[in-house]
């Protein structure tokens, strides 16, 4: 039986909550992905491209200032459903990880 470290975990969420918030304040958006070596390949809105590994890499690199500024409306108040909106949702993504 596997014994899964708390700390473990709570560093895996975070970490997926902050490359969500990466692709997202960045308009990332994949458009190649190679099954066989794995390579994923995103384009941002200034038409960058960045690799998976990019992403996290920079992802490490988010604040919790950074998340909670980014759940901040137009008035500077924390909204809910932005709260909501930075908790991983897509699961598939998280397969690459």
């Amino acid at each position: 039986m596997d014994i899964i470290c708390p700390s473990h975990v709570v560093y895996c969420s975070m970490l997926k909550i902050k490359i969500a918030h990466t692709i997202g304040v960045n308009g990332l958006l994949e458009f190649s992905r190679d099954e066989k070596s794995g390579l994923s390949l995103w384009v941002d809105v200034g038409d960058n491209v960045w690799t998976w590994d990019q992403i996290v890499e920079s992802a490490k690199l988010v604040t919790k200032e950074d998340l909670l500024e980014g759940m901040k409306n137009a008035d500077g108040e924390l909204v809910e459903s932005a709260v909501l909106e930075a908790l991983p949702q897509d699961e598939c993504l998280w397969s690459m990880f």
